[in-house]
């Protein structure tokens, strides 16, 4: 697949970053090829973790002890007692930029139909757009077709027979002193070959960042959070799953997800990985449903917190992108070998992306890097898989 790009240049990794995160983050140098895994797993305690990170403390200077400690601190916090391994490996040029958006573009989703991308809502400098635009990588090109009645983000796209079903989110209502987030149950379907954007059939709750995966004709949503019946219309995180068959017009609810919670979402050869997400702290959640059983089960936990992240499985592997904190991780699971690997990579820092497989490659479009809506990204980011 051959790819015009509008501005092309490799990311270079700036040496002002400061965070340390999980053994990702650079501080002005080149990390080594960590395999971490059973070491750690089976010989870090907690009072070696205390230890460490009070010597992380008093330490000085970015050098690789103080990188090693802070990431087998950052591990032992996280969880990492568990029976999963974790291989950190590099992946220099894995990303470019290919194109910058016309503005910057963050918590919004995106879908493959035909020859394109779509790019739905989202959250502009100004304001949350309610725009479907149509993104051709091929000629770096960005085209609004059709203007949405609902601005919404924290939403979720999915493509079903050539038509983008536009999922829940988060739509902006007038309130005292300017305006608040709800949870939104409103679904609409864009047809790329006739350009028809109409309402379909609503889903039961809202759900603001949800999960969700299109498998044999149907969409499966899960999680998000919504807003309790309180007057404050406080947070209550879900763990209901709903299905929608596009033929029929009609969504029915399935068995709940072991853990409620707002996260991401893949599906492959059957079966739907849910992955990390938050629900009041980010989370090492895994958990997978059988779509033939309609039966949840509970994964080993990852070894990292992934939240505010971005999925998409190719060829068998899941790759998350960004994270709340860490905005430069990306991480990749294998479904196959049961294997988590960190990739130290050139990605450029962003969280709150769209993702979408495109051919033998991945595009992570937009992000951000504060709460700002300046630090919105316009970036297009693909990335190469690395062969490892």
């Amino acid at each position: 697949m051959e790819l015009r790009p509008l501005t092309a240049h490799k990311i270079k990794p700036s040496p002002s970053v400061t965070e340390t995160g999980i053994g990702i983050q650079r501080a002005g140098f080149h990390l080594p090829k960590w395999h971490l895994g059973l070491t750690l797993n089976a010989h870090l305690s907690i009072g070696v973790a205390i230890m460490a990170s009070l010597h992380f403390l008093q330490m000085r200077g970015t050098g690789r002890i103080r990188m090693a400690l802070s990431l087998a601190l950052a591990l032992q916090i996280a969880g990492c007692a568990s029976a999963v391994d974790v291989r950190h490996i590099e992946a220099e040029d894995s990303f470019i930029v290919v194109q910058k958006l016309q503005s910057s573009l963050y918590a919004l989703a995106a879908a493959v139909a035909g020859d394109a991308i779509y790019i739905t809502g989202g959250n502009g400098p100004l304001a949350v757009r309610a725009a479907i635009d149509r993104y051709d990588p091929r000629a770096a090109n960005q085209i609004t077709v059709a203007d949405s009645p609902i601005p919404r983000r924290d939403h979720t796209a999915e493509t079903v027979d050539g038509t983008i079903y536009i999922i829940g989110g988060a739509t902006p209502i007038p309130a005292a002193g300017g305006f608040r987030l709800f949870p939104s149950m409103a679904v609409e379907s864009y047809n790329a070959a006739t350009g028809e954007l109409r309402s379909v059939a609503f889903m039961h709750v809202g759900r603001r960042r949800p999960g969700s995966a299109a498998y044999g004709g149907k969409i499966y949503v899960m999680g998000g959070s919504s807003m309790t019946i309180h007057p404050e219309g406080r947070v209550k995180f879900l763990r209901s799953m709903e299905i929608y068959d596009p033929k029929l017009d009609t969504w029915t609810r399935g068995p709940d997800m072991p853990t409620a919670r707002a996260l991401s979402a893949v599906a492959w050869e059957g079966k739907i990985y849910a992955i990390g997400g938050f629900n009041g702290h980010a989370l090492r959640t895994f958990e997978v449903y059988d779509i033939a059983t309609a039966e949840w089960a509970s994964l080993p936990d990852m070894p990292i917190p992934l939240r505010a992240h971005s999925c998409v499985v190719l060829d068998g592997k899941i790759y998350s992108f960004g994270d709340y904190r860490y905005f430069r991780m990306v991480a990749r699971y294998d479904i196959d070998s049961g294997e988590w690997t960190v990739l130290d990579s050139n990605y450029k820092r962003a969280r709150y992306t769209a993702a979408v497989v495109w051919g033998e490659k991945i595009l992570v479009i937009g992000g951000n890097t504060s709460e700002l809506p300046s630090s919105g990204r316009r970036t297009v980011q693909l990335f190469t898989p690395p062969k490892d």
